[in-house]
């Protein structure tokens, strides 16, 4: 039984997902009630420097699927130009991934 290749990048991006979820939750609640000053510190230092690394990452994303999307119209290509939004929104997604989580009431 082959899976196709689109099915296996769905279920790769589904399982990242699962996972990131799993990994930054306890994460979370953990910083929340430690009561701590030293270890509140050091988590909101790791979590800086985790947003900004995803933040760069997001930027990378963004700038890729611009590109993309512009080569598209060169080439006439509409798969290209919907693979460059997709890029384009989940850049931007991955780029303000803090402002969301806020948003949603998940305070980081």
């Amino acid at each position: 039984m082959r899976i196709k290749k689109q099915t296996s990048r769905q279920i790769c991006i589904f399982l990242s997902v699962l996972l990131g979820a799993f990994i930054f939750a306890p994460m979370c609640f953990a910083a929340e009630f430690t009561g701590l000053p030293e270890i509140d510190n050091i988590f909101n230092q790791l979590f800086s420097l985790l947003f900004g690394i995803l933040r760069a990452v997001g930027a990378v994303l963004l700038i890729y699927g611009l590109v993309q999307f512009a080569q598209s119209f060169q080439a006439h290509d509409t798969t290209a130009r919907i693979s460059g939004i997709l890029m384009i929104a989940g850049g931007l997604i991955v780029c303000f991934l803090r402002e969301i989580l806020a948003f949603m009431g998940i305070v980081v």
